[in-house]
Protein backbone atom coordinates (compact mmCIF):
# COMPACT_ATOMS: atom_id res chain seq x y z
CA UNK A 1 0.00 0.00 0.00
CA UNK A 2 1.24 3.48 -0.84
CA UNK A 3 1.92 6.05 1.85
CA UNK A 4 -0.79 8.63 2.55
CA UNK A 5 0.49 11.92 1.12
CA UNK A 6 -0.31 15.01 3.19
CA UNK A 7 -0.23 18.77 2.70
CA UNK A 8 -0.25 21.22 5.62
CA UNK A 9 -1.83 24.67 5.31
CA UNK A 10 -0.64 26.97 8.08
CA UNK A 11 2.93 26.71 9.34
CA UNK A 12 2.62 28.20 12.79
CA UNK A 13 2.17 26.40 16.11
CA UNK A 14 -0.54 23.99 14.91
CA UNK A 15 1.23 23.26 11.63
CA UNK A 16 4.40 22.33 13.52
CA UNK A 17 2.43 19.95 15.77
CA UNK A 18 0.75 18.30 12.78
CA UNK A 19 4.11 17.90 11.02
CA UNK A 20 5.64 16.32 14.13
CA UNK A 21 2.71 13.91 14.43
CA UNK A 22 2.75 12.98 10.74
CA UNK A 23 6.47 12.30 10.73
CA UNK A 24 6.02 9.91 13.65
CA UNK A 25 3.69 7.72 11.56
CA UNK A 26 5.41 5.31 9.21
CA UNK A 27 2.80 5.26 6.41
CA UNK A 28 2.40 9.04 6.07
CA UNK A 29 4.49 11.38 3.95
CA UNK A 30 4.22 15.18 4.12
CA UNK A 31 4.65 16.41 0.53
CA UNK A 32 4.06 20.15 0.89
CA UNK A 33 3.32 23.00 3.27
CA UNK A 34 1.78 26.43 2.69
CA UNK A 35 1.58 29.68 4.62
CA UNK A 36 0.98 33.30 3.62
CA UNK A 37 4.11 34.08 5.64
CA UNK A 38 6.87 32.85 3.32
CA UNK A 39 9.38 32.67 6.17
CA UNK A 40 7.13 30.30 8.14
CA UNK A 41 6.50 28.09 5.10
CA UNK A 42 10.19 27.85 4.24
CA UNK A 43 11.10 27.28 7.88
CA UNK A 44 8.71 24.39 8.45
CA UNK A 45 9.68 22.84 5.11
CA UNK A 46 13.37 23.07 6.04
CA UNK A 47 12.97 21.75 9.59
CA UNK A 48 10.99 18.70 8.44
CA UNK A 49 12.70 18.15 5.06
CA UNK A 50 9.45 18.75 3.16
CA UNK A 51 10.21 19.09 -0.55
CA UNK A 52 7.62 21.70 -1.52
CA UNK A 53 6.38 24.88 0.13
CA UNK A 54 3.94 27.49 -1.10
CA UNK A 55 2.94 30.99 -0.14
CA UNK A 56 -0.46 30.43 -1.77
CA UNK A 57 -2.39 27.50 -0.28
CA UNK A 58 -4.39 27.09 -3.51
CA UNK A 59 -1.27 25.82 -5.27
CA UNK A 60 -0.89 23.14 -2.59
CA UNK A 61 -4.56 22.16 -3.02
CA UNK A 62 -4.03 21.74 -6.77
CA UNK A 63 -1.17 19.26 -6.33
CA UNK A 64 -2.58 15.96 -7.65
CA UNK A 65 -0.11 13.92 -5.56
CA UNK A 66 -1.59 15.11 -2.25
CA UNK A 67 -4.24 12.82 -0.76
CA UNK A 68 -5.29 14.88 2.28
CA UNK A 69 -4.69 18.34 3.74
CA UNK A 70 -4.42 19.52 7.35
CA UNK A 71 -5.87 23.00 7.74
CA UNK A 72 -3.81 24.48 10.60
CA UNK A 73 -5.03 28.07 10.65
CA UNK A 74 -7.01 29.95 13.32
CA UNK A 75 -10.64 28.80 13.36
CA UNK A 76 -11.91 32.14 12.09
CA UNK A 77 -9.95 31.61 8.83
CA UNK A 78 -11.05 28.00 8.23
CA UNK A 79 -13.96 29.01 6.00
CA UNK A 80 -11.58 30.80 3.66
CA UNK A 81 -9.45 27.69 3.27
CA UNK A 82 -12.17 25.06 2.95
CA UNK A 83 -14.65 26.62 0.57
CA UNK A 84 -14.18 28.12 -2.88
CA UNK A 85 -16.66 30.82 -1.94
CA UNK A 86 -18.32 31.80 1.35
CA UNK A 87 -21.62 31.73 -0.56
CA UNK A 88 -21.29 27.94 -0.83
CA UNK A 89 -22.22 27.58 2.84
CA UNK A 90 -25.42 28.53 4.58
CA UNK A 91 -24.87 31.26 7.14
CA UNK A 92 -27.31 29.48 9.46
CA UNK A 93 -24.83 26.59 9.67
CA UNK A 94 -21.68 28.61 10.23
CA UNK A 95 -20.04 27.94 13.61
CA UNK A 96 -20.27 30.49 16.35
CA UNK A 97 -17.07 32.30 17.29
CA UNK A 98 -18.07 32.19 20.96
Amino acid sequence: MDNLKIGIVGCGWAGERHAKAYFSIEDIEVLAVADIDEKKAKGLATRWAVKAWYKDYRKLLKDPKIDAVSICVPHYFCLLYTSPSPRDLSTSRMPSSA
